[in-house]
Parts: C-alpha cells; structure tokens; sequence
C-alpha cells in the first residue's frame, strides 16, 4: 500500500529541489499550493484540510490558478511535471506562471 502524501512531505520536495527557497517567500508559498494541488486536487475543502491554511489564503491561490489556466476542471493542467529531463524547469514555471510573472503561451 501506497504511503499517503502529506503537506510536510511536499515541503520537504520543493526544499530538496530547491535548498536556497526561502521558507517565506511567495514562490515557496506558490509551490507549496501548486504540488499540494497535483496530491489532494483542486477543491477548496480538500486544499485547506491537506494545507492547514485559511480559506481565504487556498482561495487566493486558487484564483490565480483558474485565471492563469493552471486549474481547469477541477484538475491541475500542469506541463510535462513528470517529465525526467524537463519536469523540474516545466514545475518552477508553472510557479511563476501561478505568480503572474510568466503566461502560459
């Protein structure tokens, strides 16, 4: 049986890709809300329960990610993530994308 993913688990991922991510940032924050969306989907309710945080903050990230074309149909329409040799580059994009720093083309 598959070990469930937890919040604390995706902060260990992104801290391993990434060591020199600040722990406040709002890239940390963007990618934290973005992995944890691909473990537990796009709702609401399960966002904020795998999350721990506030409605009004899985909101604010969900809204950006409907609006930047990150979320559609209640999944996440992440680029080739799963990819070996691009899914790293093609995830961290998906995070500024998700910031308002890239659109998708």
């Amino acid at each position: 049986m598959a070990k469930e993913m937890t919040f604390k688990e995706v902060e260990k991922i992104l801290l391993k890709e990434d060591p020199n991510i600040r722990g406040d940032s709002e890239n940390f924050d963007a990618a934290r809300f973005l992995l944890s969306s691909a473990f537990c989907g796009t709702g609401s309710k399960a966002l904020q329960k795998f999350t721990g945080w506030s409605a009004s903050e899985v909101n604010f990230w969900k809204g950006r990610a409907k609006r930047a074309g990150l979320f559609e149909n209640g999944k996440v329409t992440g680029a080739e993530w799963q990819n070996e040799k691009t899914g790293g580059i093609a995830f961290w994009c998906d995070v500024l994308v998700l910031r308002g720093m890239l659109k998708r083309a």
